[in-house]
């Protein structure tokens, strides 16, 4: 039985109360399981079932409780999606020549790869529909693809934001905020679920990794570590956080402010439209969230929106986890003369503003260390900024 739960996974995350109501006791969805269930004794030898999640059948209760959940198994790993070794041999077979498999093998490795389901698991596995999609592309025009999503699985993965929803306040702003910066979560996976729907913290960062959101990154405390797994999925997160920031500041940011901000930037090596979007949602927010502020979200807040920018490749801190430029954004094609951006980030409380040449000063000398990277060194037209947010203001500064 394959997609088992997709009409239910819709309702769940769009009309909740009908899901509740399609799998209640004297329901059809439940009374089919139990017939399945009865057929076991006789005309029923064995029942492979794949889906999502396992909150379906787990809502069903004892109308199906002969079922073992294996998405976690270590022997399983492999089936959900592409290894390494097999995508090489796809690309081998397609006859793909290797100086263009050295083209698009990292392109795909960035997009598509990460995902792990087992903590155990050695192998890391590739999305197999999105690598097939990019494969066709490539092969219809001999080049990479301007898209490196399918419309089709972008209009699928809409349904985060509803997924999202069903764990209310702080919980969910904080799940955002941790994992769009790169930070990992440490939290048990749930196999049973509760079928009065009361969604808790831990249950929404399941449903996350079911859904393909998350994935398991390492182990800590005996409890899996989850994180976002490739840029595509970044991408997701960051558009729903721009979203919710935007809802909270009551903001309409039409695209043509990014494209003046991609404009400026790639034309000019100018910040001064990212920055004076950056300082619209802060001064959107309000006393209370400036109790709690720091400088992780001054990088969330103009990382969200420099993933909007097509033309470059985005890299930072968060992403590669090791000393490294805050924000560093290098055109893609650097053959149209386009300039590139490094910025720093420092952050002072408004009883701090005294320190600001300080931590200007401090961000500078980071840019000069980071300047003496082979990597940055290569860079052409390199501009570099430091940005010190003193609460609510945006202290630029140019520093070549």
């Amino acid at each position: 039985m394959d997609e088992y739960d997709h009409f239910a996974n819709e309702l769940l995350g769009f009309h909740t109360n009908q899901f509740k109501n399609l799998v209640s006791k004297n329901e059809k969805v439940r009374k089919w399981y139990e017939i399945l269930k009865k057929g076991t004794e006789s005309v029923v030898d064995r029942i492979f079932i794949t889906g999502v999640a396992p909150i379906t059948l787990d809502s069903l209760t004892s109308g199906f409780n002969i079922s073992s959940d294996k998405t976690q198994n270590t022997n399983f790993n492999e089936m959900m999606g592409f290894t390494k070794t097999e995508l090489i041999h796809m690309l081998n077979e397609l006859e793909i020549a290797k100086e263009e498999q050295e083209k698009i093998l990292p392109i795909m490795k960035e997009n598509y790869d990460g995902y792990k389901f087992a903590v155990r698991a050695e192998e890391k596995l590739y999305n197999s529909n999105m690598c097939l999609y990019f494969l066709n592309a490539f092969l219809e025009q001999r080049e990479i693809p301007t898209q490196l999503i399918d419309v089709n699985i972008a209009s699928d993965y809409s349904k985060l934001g509803k997924m999202l929803d069903l764990c209310k306040g702080e919980e969910r702003e904080k799940i955002i905020e941790q994992t769009v910066s790169g930070e990992g979560i440490i939290s048990e996976i749930r196999q049973k679920f509760n079928p009065a729907m009361e969604f808790t913290e831990t249950d929404l960062i399941s449903m996350l990794f079911y859904l393909g959101y998350l994935t398991i990154a390492g182990e800590e405390f005996e409890m899996p570590e989850l994180k976002i797994p490739n840029r595509v999925m970044k991408e997701i997160y960051s558009e729903y956080f721009m979203n919710i920031l935007n809802k909270n500041a009551d903001l309409q940011i039409a695209e043509s402010e990014y494209t003046e901000i991609l404009k400026e930037i790639a034309l000019e090596g100018k910040i001064d439209k990212l920055v004076s979007l950056a300082q619209k949602y802060l001064e959107s927010l309000s006393n209370r969230d400036y109790v709690k502020f720091e400088e992780k979200y001054i990088k969330l807040i103009f990382y969200c929106i420099a993933m909007n920018l097509k033309i470059f490749r985005l890299k930072s801190e968060m992403e590669v986890q090791r000393k490294y430029p805050d924000i560093l954004l290098i055109p893609k094609d650097q053959t149209k003369g386009y300039k590139g951006i490094m910025i720093e980030f420092k952050y002072l409380k408004k009883e701090e503003k005294g320190r600001l040449k300080e931590k200007q000063d401090e961000a500078r000398e980071q840019i000069k260390e980071y300047m003496e990277m082979e990597e940055i060194k290569e860079i052409e037209n390199l501009n570099c900024y430091t940005v010190v947010a003193v609460n609510d203001k945006l202290y630029v500064e140019k520093c070549n």
